[in-house]
């Protein structure tokens, strides 16, 4: 049974985080004076998550989830990349 908890929980917890950082990467970008700078907030998505970057590159529009700037909305490239962040952490509370 903790298993199930775990599977239930993470996905959950994992999704509302990256969310999160990731919007909080868009309030940092905007206020950068600097035009190629990286959102600290944004790597620790990233690197949380960084499985979940291989759905994100069924994107057609290539990978929406780029290292130099945030998307400035919620896109294709966002959405399948909470889609992998859910199926990542589904699969760590399972196992």
């Amino acid at each position: 049974m903790p298993k199930l908890r775990f599977a239930l929980a993470l996905p959950i917890i994992q999704v509302v985080i990256a969310f999160l950082l990731m919007e909080r990467a868009k309030y940092e970008h905007s206020s950068a004076a600097a035009e190629y700078f990286v959102p600290t907030s944004w790597l620790i998505c990233r690197g949380l998550n960084a499985p979940a970057l291989l759905l994100s590159a069924l994107n057609p529009e290539g990978l929406g989830v780029s290292l130099e700037r945030p998307s400035t909305s919620i896109d294709i490239g966002s959405l399948l990349f909470l889609v992998g962040v859910a199926a990542v952490w589904f699969l760590v509370g399972w196992a």
